[in-house]
């Protein structure tokens, strides 16, 4: 099962292997209305709109976006290279694993509407919805880039897994944008 999903977030689409887009930079909007960000999507497991990127808002804009989780679906055990990230539960029922570098192995637990969840930069975590209905969540972070993921738990907090050339949303530009010739101001 951890397989299948961490095979469908590295495989869909292709286009991730080409490493970050570089984008125009232009200011957003101060309200952002609900279709505006980037819609991605991997079939039969997730849907993620973010709002607010590093393309748009510089090296120290927020990173926000809402997540849904389909049944049986989430992110295998994984780890942010260079940030932290946090989750707000809206809607749903979380499995959510945490393995710091102090604790003797992964610990699991039942999260639901309201839990907040903080994990430090290269702490593992996994996000799972074992539930029957679709779960729904706010992540922020100061940087969505960078994803270290297993198959599984690792046998050490130390092991190293697979770093993609770069996320689906650094392939495309924020809506709005257009991908830079390389003359101007990024």
């Amino acid at each position: 099962m951890w397989r299948s999903a961490l095979i469908l977030l590295l495989a869909v689409p292709s286009t991730w292997a080409s490493g970050p887009v570089k984008c125009i930079k232009k200011a957003i909007p101060p309200v952002i209305q609900p279709g505006f960000g980037w819609h991605i999507t991997v079939p039969d497991s997730f849907h993620v709109e973010a709002y607010s990127m590093h393309h748009a808002n510089g090296a120290d804009g927020p990173e926000f976006a809402h997540l849904t989780i389909l049944p049986g679906k989430g992110f295998a055990p994984h780890k942010h290279l260079d940030g932290w990230e946090n989750i707000y539960i809206l809607k749903g029922e979380v499995d959510y694993g945490y393995w710091g570098p102090n604790d003797p192995k992964p610990i699991t637990v039942k999260l639901g509407p309201g839990a907040v969840t903080h994990t430090p930069q290269d702490h593992f975590h996994k996000v799972w919805n074992s539930s029957p209905e679709p779960i729904s969540m706010i992540v922020t972070s100061n940087t969505f880039t960078r994803f270290m993921f297993f198959n599984d738990w690792p046998e050490s907090f130390n092991a190293t897994g697979h770093v993609p050339d770069a996320m689906p949303w650094e392939t495309q530009c924020p809506p709005g944008q257009e991908p830079a010739s390389g003359k101007e101001e990024l």
